[in-house]
């Protein structure tokens, strides 16, 4: 009779040791995918201040100064927020879907600017639609609408001989991105049901 009843007692050890293993192996992927967006941090970083005053650029560089008490952006801008990247007019769209035209003028332009890759603070500005009436000789990122969706431009300034800035650095990070969004949606549209039936 002992031996008889040591069976179940065997067996339930068993089994919780199973469901042991079982949720360790749960945390554990758990983990992995919490830790998995850290593997791919945001390169750039555009961050939106309130200018404080009228933004025509004089002023932008005494609010972002990284020396000074930091304050707190308005908006925020990665990698992420970019659909398209056309580097010889280094020109970025923005998700039309984050960053609707009808709000997007508001929250972006007249504003002051830092933009940093890779943790590094390259430049600060001033952020103007490109049809202001305002005249900035600062770096300055243009707010252009086109095709109902929010395009931005970083240059020297908005008048007088105005040159396109950071070009480089920008499609290092940009391009890869815009290749990126490119390829999912040669992928979407490859695997869409029409194009199936037509194999």
């Amino acid at each position: 009779m002992k031996h008889c009843r040591a069976r179940p007692v065997a067996g339930i050890r068993h089994v919780a040791l199973q469901v042991a293993t079982l949720l360790v192996a749960c945390v554990g992927l758990a983990s992995l995918a919490s830790a998995a967006p850290l593997m791919h941090p945001r390169r750039l970083q555009l961050a939106v201040f309130d200018p404080q005053g009228v933004a025509d650029g004089s002023q932008c560089d005494r609010v972002t100064n990284a020396s000074e008490e930091p304050l707190t952006p308005v908006a925020t801008l990665s990698e992420a927020d970019v659909i398209a990247w056309d580097a010889a007019p280094a020109l970025w769209a923005l998700d039309a879907e984050r960053f609707p035209v009808e709000t997007s003028r508001a929250v972006l332009g007249d504003h002051c600017f830092v933009l940093s890759i890779d943790g590094k603070r390259l430049v600060s500005g001033v952020i103007l639609p490109v049809d202001s009436d305002t005249l900035s000789g600062y770096p300055t990122i243009n707010v252009i609408v086109r095709n109902g969706t929010v395009v931005l431009q970083l240059t020297t300034g908005n008048h007088h001989n105005i040159r396109l800035m950071l070009g480089e650095e920008l499609d290092a990070v940009l391009g890869n991105q815009a290749n990126l969004a490119h390829q999912a949606a040669l992928i979407r549209t490859t695997d869409s049901p029409a194009t199936r039936g037509n194999r």
